[in-house]
């Protein structure tokens, strides 16, 4: 009878461990492509060219190399790494680009002083149609996301992430987030990171942009 007992007690203390698993939080993506980890920023200052590894930058000084992420992190246009993820939700297919780049703020804006630099990843949600859109680039196109995330480490290691994105289609804002991209008569591909552009601060192809083949760019839309 005691070892009847203890079996039972084994049992319910086994199912009740299960139903603490949150479904909906330890979902993974369906597909994830490769990871694009350079391309050269490029920004013409005073009729001058100057490139950097990652980052679109005026500084030359240091021009044609990798800048520090405390330097970086003054930039909105950098990054370490891109990729895409893609998921369903509500019958209709989906895809994050993970842009994992340099962030910063003041500790102390009034003042300007104590800028802490951050390494962080940011999540734009893109419907299957606009994103599709980076598979054919015979002409200029911008793909626009309908929302973006900040993703944490946590998150972004677990079946959070996914919920994180499914949240944030119910949740859509007005503002749009613009990827432009461009392919050059010689085939290299020049792009922005997804960000938002304001009517009186447009991006500008003739003035700056990120470069790179396209077997490199092509590592965001390739999956695995």
């Amino acid at each position: 009878m005691k070892q009847f007992l203890a079996i039972l007690f084994l049992a319910t203390f086994t199912l009740q461990a299960q139903d603490r698993v949150n479904e909906a939080e330890s979902r993974s993506f369906d597909a994830s492509t490769e990871t694009m980890t350079s391309a050269t920023g490029w920004l013409n200052y005073s009729g001058q060219w100057i490139d950097h590894l990652n980052v679109i930058n005026r500084d030359n000084s240091d021009k044609g190399k990798k800048k520090s992420g405390a330097s970086m992190s003054f930039e909105p246009q950098n990054f370490e790494e891109i990729s895409t993820k893609k998921f369903s939700y509500k019958n209709k297919t989906y895809y994050v680009i993970v842009v994992k780049n340099w962030s910063g703020a003041y500790l102390y804006p009034a003042l300007k002083q104590n800028w802490e630099e951050r390494l962080s990843k940011t999540g734009y949600v893109i419907e299957e149609k606009e994103f599709n859109k980076l598979k054919n680039i015979d002409k200029p196109i911008e793909v626009k996301a309908l929302q973006s995330i900040y993703i944490s480490t946590s998150e972004y290691e677990s079946g959070k992430f996914v919920k994180s994105a499914e949240e944030a289609l119910e949740k859509r804002k007005s503002v749009t987030y613009v990827m432009p991209v461009m392919k050059t008569d010689k085939g290299m591909i020049r792009f922005y990171i997804p960000a938002y552009f304001p009517a009186n601060d447009k991006y500008d192809f003739n003035h700056s942009y990120f470069e790179t083949d396209i077997e490199n760019f092509s590592k965001i839309y390739t999956f695995k």
